[in-house]
């Protein structure tokens, strides 16, 4: 990351923008987010850097909604020289849409609450290393990639209690593997759900990831209808 700016504008405040605020907050700290009557950047004032860190829900077409990340823009753009941003986003979007920096947030929601630091910080620009498309990728493919194994670990689970085999133990010994390892996500506590897994999910298979990532999608819907019935 750059050397901290004199000031810092965070629009949404969120799990992520809270998250922003504390982390990378400037020497004053400014948030805006409408929704929450928040609106502290004195009038005529500039910031040296904004973050733009707004939801992202799932849209009519399975790809993540850009509506409040575009609004989120235009504003920041007004008050800063340049702008970061923070928001979950289909691959493709930031250059698109013109975004100076990508900065996803890695960190697990529970974490974002009382989190000092944010130990994995990745930066994209539109033709540095990595490129805004490979952060793009890596951010939802993140989340996929976890999904996928809750999905996987289920699975296990159902193969085991089929035969009579105890899937904690099997997975015990699956995380002895370095190649899978002990923090891999093999615990089969039901179907995945949360704020990010399920919109991050249709938005891969809305942009082509329709056969493994769309499996895993259609399985973990099958156990939400078994528990409801």
């Amino acid at each position: 990351m750059q050397k901290r700016p004199r000031s810092v504008l965070v629009v949404g405040v969120g799990n992520v923008g809270r998250l922003t605020a504390r982390v990378h907050g400037g020497e004053q700290t400014y948030r805006y987010d409408p929704p929450l009557g928040l609106d502290e950047l004195p009038a005529g004032e500039r910031a040296d850097r904004a973050y733009v860190c707004v939801p992202t829900p799932e849209g009519p077409d399975g790809q993540l909604d850009l509506s409040l990340v575009r609004s989120a823009l235009a504003y920041a753009r007004e008050h800063v020289a340049q702008v970061y941003l923070r928001s979950t986003v289909p691959v493709g979007t930031c250059r698109r849409l013109d975004v100076d920096v990508y900065f996803p947030c890695f960190m697990r929601e529970a974490e974002m609450l009382t989190a000092d630091d944010e130990p994995q910080q990745f930066t994209a620009t539109a033709d540095g290393s990595p490129r805004f498309e490979d952060l793009e990728l890596a951010k939802l493919a993140t989340n996929a990639f976890l999904a996928l194994s809750v999905s996987f670990a289920n699975e296990m689970r159902q193969v085991g209690d089929r035969f009579g085999a105890d899937w904690r133990a099997a997975q015990a010994l699956l995380r002895m593997d370095p190649r899978i390892g002990v923090g891999a996500y093999l615990d089969a506590r039901g179907p995945w759900g949360g704020h990010c897994f399920p919109k991050d999910v249709t938005n891969l298979i809305a942009q082509g990831a329709d056969t493994v990532v769309a499996s895993a999608f259609a399985f973990n819907e099958t156990l939400k209808r078994e528990i409801l019935e």
